[in-house]
């Protein structure tokens, strides 16, 4: 395993400490996943991983993870000065990877060809609730989340670590609130359970 293992160049480190900032990871369309549990998940989901990396330390749970790793994903082990720029474990785990975030699904293709039940998430905006709701939704067995505008972006690292990796089984849509006609789903308010009017919606990018 040693000899699969490499060192990163310094623009791969410089690209990933950028991936700890949303408009970064819009634009390349990367987020990292750090801790054994989150990066087993990556490995076990739809997702593709881009690359695997690993601090100096040993451990045994990592050893199962570097284990698992398909052909193809490229190992690489970071200093601890390195590892210390990109992790935002208050008790690094030593390891992490960088998964590649999918392309936006079109919401009445999902919703044609998936079907099953939807949770419908409304400006949820602190990290550790949205990555809660993600797990508990994978929990129960749903499969698609739709994510309104003004909600915590999905892969922001805090939302990634709390969901535990379920994230990566889940397909999320965000969804762009605007006010004009074309309106394709209903809702009802929790607290007096009324019907609310239809919510118009088109399908956006997940972060």
């Amino acid at each position: 395993m040693s000899e699969m293992i490499g060192k990163p160049t310094k623009p791969q480190l410089r690209g990933w400490e950028k991936l700890t900032m949303e408009k970064y990871r819009c634009r390349e369309g990367l987020c990292l996943a750090e801790g054994v549990k989150v990066v087993g998940e990556l490995l076990r989901s739809f997702w593709k991983t881009e690359a695997l990396l690993i601090s100096a330390e040993k451990s045994e749970r990592r050893a199962e993870i570097l284990a698992g790793v398909p052909s193809g994903i490229p190992i690489y082990r970071l200093t601890d000065r390195e590892w210390a720029t990109l992790s935002q474990d208050p008790s690094p785990e030593g390891v992490m990877a960088v998964a590649v975030v999918p392309p936006p699904a079109d919401l009445a293709c999902h919703l044609e060809t998936k079907g099953g039940p939807l949770l419908l998430l409304h400006q949820v905006n602190n990290p550790n609730n949205l990555g809660a709701l993600f797990r508990t939704a994978h929990w129960f067995g749903f499969r698609t989340v739709l994510l309104s505008e003004g909600s915590c972006e999905a892969t922001n690292p805090k939302v990634v670590r709390t969901s535990m990796g379920s994230l990566f089984h889940l397909t999320v849509i965000l969804l762009a609130f605007y006010r004009r006609s074309g309106s394709v789903s209903e809702s009802s308010e929790a607290r007096s359970g009324r019907a609310l009017p239809p919510i118009p919606v088109r399908p956006g990018r997940l972060c």
